[in-house]
């Protein structure tokens, strides 16, 4: 699971740098931690692991949703920053 992790981790970063504009940005959210998103499906799924490992788990996964929310933020404030400028 951890190596999926960072493979999801690396998919979020390449996601959010190639976006073109604010609405694919907030496209990213929905596809993300909406209610079928990949990162809210995975914090669902923590139920189903052994009790010994859900808490270690759980803190990758929540690191992984801040990491997400942080960068996609930044995205949508240089886009923000783009049209203010014109």
């Amino acid at each position: 699971m951890k190596e999926s992790l960072e493979t999801l981790r690396e998919e979020i970063r390449e996601r959010i740098d190639h976006c073109g504009s604010g609405q694919e940005a907030e496209q990213l959210r929905v596809d993300y931690l909406g209610r079928k998103g990949k990162l809210t499906l995975l914090l669902r799924n923590l139920r189903e692991l052994p009790a010994e490992e859900r808490p270690q788990m759980g803190d990758q996964l929540n690191q992984l949703r801040r990491f997400f929310e942080e960068r996609l933020e930044n995205r949508l404030n240089e886009f923000k920053r783009r049209e203010k400028e014109r």
